[in-house]
């Protein structure tokens, strides 16, 4: 880069020498004599017609105005400026990742006071051919020099049991959303369809989709029985994604109790559903676990480098 540089120097400091050396170059040209030498031949005349030099062959060259001085390096200054682009195109093409434009990068949040709601969304093209992993990837602020590295997350959870750590891969199309904030479960996952039964207990930014199934689908074990109607009315309108925390009515039986509180829940969804084809959403959630906000509310560019430390995308604010 900083042969470059010298050369965009030399470059700026000749076109400028050229340029006012154009304006006081031969700004006369070499008064000939009116008649020159008489010219003889050992069988002429020993003198001859003189030779003239024509007037306009030796009128005077004029000079550039300042004007047309000021012009000349307006347009060195615009050649200047195409050099300098296309310099900072190349080295941009030298520290490119190979992951270009197959990962592209949003922030949403900026300014926030709460590091919970100041989030980076990665998003993984639908063009690409294989999954990619994020895990290992480094977003970086050029403000402020700071930058955290994107950790691994839990692709299904369990309450209560023991659950592995696995690297992040994005298949096509998917995003992630990696939160700077402490996640309000104290780990990072990937959505699926049960997911939001824990926003009945938790806040998340942004919210979880409450799309999880349905109970009144669920309720074939239940017998159909008059003693059950109230309670089957009772599953019809109860909300998706929502457990049963106080008591029920005492008319309820016994089987449909039974239903709503062990069945109507996070774990029962997954067990049930853990191996559906679209169990799994097209999200994930990667929490930093910072106290507070990454990234400057004005004039910052974060750029996201991967795991060997080239750029795979820049995003800039003013």
């Amino acid at each position: 880069m900083k042969n470059d540089f010298l050369l965009m120097i030399g470059v700026v400091g000749l076109a400028i020498f050229l340029a006012i050396s154009n304006a006081t170059n031969d700004r006369t040209t070499s008064n000939k004599s009116a008649t020159s030498t008489p010219r003889t031949t050992s069988n002429k005349s020993a003198t001859s017609t003189p030779r003239t030099t024509s007037t306009s062959q030796t009128q005077n060259k004029k000079p550039l105005t300042e004007n047309q001085i000021k012009s000349e390096i307006r347009k060195v200054e615009r050649s200047v400026k195409e050099i300098k682009k296309n310099i900072q195109t190349l080295e941009e093409n030298k520290n490119a990742s190979v992951y270009k434009d197959q990962i592209t990068m949003q922030i949403s949040g900026k300014g926030s006071k709460d590091p919970i709601q100041e989030y980076v969304i990665l998003t993984a093209s639908t063009k690409n051919k294989t999954p990619i992993k994020i895990t290992g990837f480094e977003l970086r602020s050029l403000s402020t020099n700071r930058s955290v590295t994107i950790g691994k997350a839990f692709r299904i959870y369990f309450t209560e049991t023991s659950n592995a750590l696995e690297d992040v891969y994005l298949k096509p199309g998917e995003k992630a959303y990696i939160v700077t904030g402490v996640s309000p479960m104290r780990m990072s996952f990937q959505i699926n369809k049960c997911s939001g039964y824990h926003s009945q207990f938790y806040s998340f930014a942004p919210s979880l989709p409450r799309q999880c199934p349905r109970a009144e689908d669920e309720k074939n074990n239940i017998p159909t029985s008059p003693a059950n109607d109230t309670c089957f009315d009772f599953i019809e309108r109860f909300p998706q994604c929502k457990m049963q925390t106080s008591a029920l009515p005492e008319t309820f039986g016994a089987e449909c109790r039974a239903f709503i509180l062990d069945v109507m829940n996070y774990k029962s969804c997954v067990t049930i559903h853990k191996n559906d084809a679209d169990f799994y959403s097209k999200q994930w959630r990667v929490y930093l676990g910072r106290d507070e906000a990454l990234w400057k509310t004005s004039r910052e560019a974060v750029i996201l480098l991967d795991a060997a430390r080239k750029t795979v995308d820049t995003v800039t604010f003013n």
